[in-house]
């Protein structure tokens, strides 16, 4: 068995699926927290300065997605993560959505401010993944299935959409 290191800050953040994927497996690693304080000591020790960063027996693994993607091939469970992520934790995450969307005129425009914003991007395409895999995931939030749909018809936005090649991730 391979011997695992995971380096992130004291977070769930872009490290999470990436734990998700390792207890799924049952596979034991070691979660290596490096303070705020102490990562601008040790980013240049990083080879892309960026977290997370997985050590599989000396081979370092950078970017959350490619460290996921690699766990998934390499014990099969990505369809096992993903339903225990979308039935687990999806409805909690999808809750903070919309408290924070309705924090900004009352969830009927963008997450910050009067326009769209990178956050607005994040969690459409972040949802639209999730859309894809349960197609009722929405159901209880209006609110954010209507962001979406505002997201979804800005000219530029829908442009795009409407010509970007299909894909499952």
């Amino acid at each position: 068995m391979p011997s695992y290191k995971l380096y992130y800050f004291p977070a769930r953040g872009r490290a999470e699926l990436i734990r998700l994927l390792l207890a799924a497996s049952g596979q034991d690693y070691d979660d290596i927290k490096i303070s705020f304080d102490e990562w601008p000591k040790k980013k240049a020790t990083f080879q892309t300065g960026q977290l997370p960063t997985f050590d599989v027996d000396g081979q370092l693994l950078c970017q959350s997605l490619a460290i996921a993607r690699y766990l998934a091939r390499e014990y099969d469970t990505k369809k096992e993560a993903l339903e225990k992520y979308l039935k687990e934790t999806t409805p909690k995450t999808l809750t903070c959505l919309n408290k924070w969307l309705e924090q900004n005129s009352d969830g009927n425009g963008f997450f910050v401010g009067s326009s769209m914003t990178m956050a607005d991007l994040c969690v459409y395409e972040v949802l639209t993944n999730a859309v894809l895999k349960d197609s009722k995931i929405l159901d209880g939030f209006p609110k954010i299935v209507e962001h979406r749909k505002r997201v979804a018809s800005l000219p530029k936005i829908k442009e795009y959409l409407e010509k970007r090649p299909a894909s499952d991730v």
